[in-house]
């Protein structure tokens, strides 16, 4: 076997004609200074399945992205078709007849097969000049017909299993006159049957001349499909063979450095005592009838076809979905697991299968996510201890090997291996003595499953015990003690592993009695001593201060407010007089005070447009108070307290009543915008000391206190685990739960939040106008959310940051304020105050298309 530079003769497919559709060569790419491919050569040709490999990390998908239009390379040339080309986008690439088909399919859920497939193509139109339906259908039919397939093309691709959403993702390329087609693990999420289906598809379309790029970790698969194998290591092409010159051993001992053998290690040992058992545990629809028992130091592997009910039963036993029947016996004593929360105080976490979807907060940093499920004894009163949360993570970032980013660095950042290892540190973190791992290594690489083995085996040696559970029967009787079979939701067999073979336990789960036998010999899974762990990588270089700056949320609306401050410095005279900042402080006190509560709101994932009427309500039961017995004290209560009251109501409803919050919050506003408007009355003669809040200080009392609650809210939102909490919940609410989050009570406290400010804004507000009207407050809410989201906050939630209500703030009134200055007429206020808004936006838009851009 000889690593190749270059395409040879002799690496011509099994099939291939010869025809090179496309080519690269010599390409390089870089991302702020670290190469991420170096000049790597690289072809597809005609009837071909081209098997592309590596670790994760290795420049897999960036080389693809290169050849379908997502990159653009720093050097070296690229052909299509026999003619040099640049693509600037994937529409170019795809218009050259290569389309990619990545992972996590770029489907649209709500839509209709129909629609998907002819999604971006040009649309029949009828006599009326709307598009045709039935024009649409039947060209949808069709595609589907040339890949052997019958579906309802009117059912909406949500509906669909993941194998079909593979073949609706195909015929979509094929619907591009597709004549190279690249697919990252298409298999990654597919049973067996679907992935032998799309197999099948694969061989016609190579008998239809179309080249395939073949992206996958399953090194079966390649050796299934592939005409020519191709080994990426470090940015590098290291070699390109025929399958039949090379076996799995050379693969991986090409990818990683070490054969096949090394990884997977196991230590034997005496189980020790009895952990975990379930007695007769059931629960409809799931599974029925499970005796399981998990003793400290032994890996209990759980395998079956899809649909046995193996995730359910881990998922029950964690507390996640609880069983409904049967006994769950933990360390000897009987006990109720009905939450998340409560696996946790009993010893037991779940590590989900989907890692990115169910197990990590992808907008959190890599130590905010180990340390999410320990936030309550990393905290003292409430306030977040940085140092106690920065010793844990790095003890288990340096316990599992995270490599690839400072622990600073966003976890999406990393690999998914190094993302895997994440989701393990912060089960770990809990500090548990039973760990339920479910696909702990679907979709990693081999050198990060060889670290997930050698964890498991330190984990077990450590007195814990695993229930593992893997779609892959040879990795259960590689690294089990016990093997668990399950078919139908019933524990169809339990065989020391010594006992089982793979027929036996395919046998079992497909209802035939299990075989007993010793199982063939195999020298790729043997058990030699525990590989020893890589070493720790140095972080990686965070970058330029500018760039790290232009990545954050307020980034842009910041740039903005600077750039208008000079500007309206320039033009108009006095605008940085003390009595012009004063007052521009004190008209954003009253939005930025309760934008900074609603930031909370929405960085949930909810929203609150309420805040207007509450607003008008709280200011009318102040004024009453401050009408009856004057002072500040009492009225400000009064106003705090009816904050609170609707804040609780409006969370009431989102929480207990499952109401979508935009629904909950517009019937508060109507509610109570019609009591206000409907009693038609002004509340005058404020007494002088109601006023203080809003005239105090010489007028300077409302942006002190502004500043203050800036104070306050950046404590809350940094500092405290409800802060955390929030951001969690909003990025990523199935992590959320499954890190133990309330997040009914998470939720509760944000829209109760609300209340409590906007109670405090209707003191300032009353104050500075010394009346209550009928009309207070009317379209205020619509400024709130404003400052908000163009501040940088996303209304989608989970990104955002603790200065964006501030900035926000300060660019509407700055606005409004540069518009009076200039003595622009009321009528073109809102005009010029909605296209400034539209731009900032826009400019943010274009930052996050950029960030989304960068590997």
């Amino acid at each position: 076997m000889t690593p190749a530079t270059a395409p040879r003769p002799e690496d011509v497919g099994r099939r291939a004609d010869g025809t090179v559709h496309c080519a690269l060569t010599s390409v390089t790419k870089s991302f702020g200074g670290v190469t991420a491919v170096q000049d790597v050569d690289f072809d597809v040709r005609a009837g071909e399945v081209h098997a592309l490999v590596g670790e994760n990390g290795a420049g897999k998908s960036t080389l693809m992205k290169i050849l379908a239009g997502v990159h653009r390379p720093d050097s070296g040339e690229m052909r299509a078709g026999g003619e040099a080309v640049a693509f600037d986008s994937a529409h170019d690439a795809e218009m050259a007849g290569i389309v990619m088909i990545p992972q996590e399919l770029e489907l649209f859920p709500e839509m209709t097969i129909a629609e998907n497939l002819v999604m971006g193509l040009p649309r029949t139109r009828n006599r009326w000049g709307t598009f045709d339906g039935r024009a649409m259908r039947r060209q949808a039919i069709e595609l589907l017909d040339r890949l052997g397939f019958s579906m309802d093309v009117t059912l909406p691709v949500k509906r669909l299993s993941a194998g079909n959403r593979q073949i609706v993702a195909i015929a979509r390329a094929l619907a591009r006159d597709a004549r190279v087609l690249i697919m990252d693990e298409p298999t990654a999420a597919l049973p067996d049957r679907d992935a032998k289906h799309l197999f099948g598809i694969i061989d016609d379309l190579r008998g239809r001349g179309v080249g395939i790029v073949y992206i996958s970790h399953r090194l079966d698969e390649i050796f299934e499909l592939a005409d020519r194998i191709t080994v990426m290591r470090d940015g590098e092409r290291v070699a390109s063979e025929l399958p039949s010159a090379v076996t799995e051993n050379d693969l991986v001992r090409l990818m990683v450095g070490r054969p096949l053998s090394q990884f997977y290690a196991r230590r034997r040992r005496d189980p020790g005592e009895l952990l975990l058992e379930t007695r007769d545990l059931g629960r409809p629809g799931g599974f029925d009838g499970i005796d399981l028992r998990l003793h400290a130091g032994e890996v209990v592997g759980v395998w079956g076809l899809i649909g046995a009910g193996r995730t359910e039963l881990a998922q029950a036993i964690a507390g996640v979905d609880p069983a409904r029947s049967g006994e769950l016996v933990i360390e000897g004593e009987p006990v109720r697991v009905r939450s998340i929360a409560d696996g946790l105080r009993h010893g037991v976490v779940y590590v989900p299968e989907e890692r990115r979807s169910q197990g990590l907060v992808l907008e959190h940093s890599i130590e905010q996510n180990i340390t999410l499920s320990r936030l309550r004894a990393l905290s003292h009163h409430g306030y977040l201890r940085p140092s106690s949360e920065r010793a844990l993570a790095d003890r288990f970032a340096g316990e599992l090997t995270i490599r690839g980013a400072g622990l600073d660095a966003p976890v999406n950042v990393l690999s998914g291996g190094n993302q895997q290892k994440v989701v393990v540190a912060k089960s770990l973190a809990t500090e548990p003595r039973v760990l339920l791992l479910d696909e702990p290594t679907r979709g990693i690489d081999v050198g990060a499953k060889a670290e997930i083995y050698r964890l498991m085996d330190d984990l077990v040696d450590e007195g814990k015990a695993i229930l593992f559970i893997s779609s892959d029967l040879q990795e259960v009787l590689a690294i089990a003690d016990r093997v668990i079979v399950m078919a139908g939701g019933e524990q169809a067999a339990e065989l020391p592993v010594e006992e089982a073979t793979a027929e036996g336990c395919l046998a079992a789960a497909m209802g035939v009695t299990p075989s007993v036998g010793t199982p063939a010999e195999d020298t790729d899974l043997a058990r030699p001593a525990v590989a020893p762990p890589a070493p720790v990588e140095a972080a990686a270089g965070a970058g330029s201060r500018l760039a790290r700056f232009m990545l954050r949320p307020e980034a842009p609306s910041l740039i903005f407010l600077v750039l208008l401050a000079v500007v309206l410095s320039i033009v108009a005279d006095g605008f940085f007089s003390a009595d012009n900042v004063k007052s521009l402080l004190s008209q954003v006190a009253v939005v930025g005070i309760v934008a900074f509560a609603l930031n909370q709101v929405l960085l949930c994932g909810d929203i609150d447009i309420s805040m207007g009427s509450v607003l008008a309500a709280c200011i009318y039961v102040t004024g009453w108070v401050a009408h009856a017995v004057g002072g500040l004290w009492l009225p400000l209560l009064a106003g705090v307290a009816a904050g609170l009251v609707f804040g609780a109501i409006n969370g009431t409803l989102v929480v207990r009543a499952a109401m979508p919050s935009i629904v909950a919050t517009l019937g508060t506003m109507s509610i109570l915008r019609g009591l206000v408007l409907s009693r038609n009355e002004t509340i005058n003669s404020i007494p002088d000391a109601t006023r203080a809040l809003g005239q105090g200080l010489g007028y300077f009392a409302p942006g002190l206190i502004f500043l203050v609650f800036l104070l306050v809210y950046a404590f809350i939102a940094n500092g405290t685990r409800w802060g955390r909490e929030v951001v969690a919940l909003g990025d990523n609410a199935a992590a959320a739960r499954l890190a133990g989050i309330r997040t009914g009570r998470t939720r509760f406290l944000a829209f109760l939040g609300v209340g409590a400010a906007t109670g405090l804004a209707a003191v300032i507000y009353l104050g500075q106008a010394g009346a209550a009207q009928p009309s207070v407050a009317t379209g205020l809410e619509l400024q709130i959310i404003a400052a908000a989201v163009v501040g940088g906050t996303s209304p989608m939630g989970g990104r955002g940051s603790n200065v964006s209500p501030f900035v926000g703030a300060l660019l509407i009134g700055l606005i409004y304020s540069g518009l009076a200055l200039l003595a622009v007429p009321g009528t073109l206020q809102d005009l010029v105050f909605g296209a400034v808004i539209l731009i900032a936006i826009s400019v943010d838009v274009v930052r996050r298309h950029i960030v989304e851009r960068i590997p």
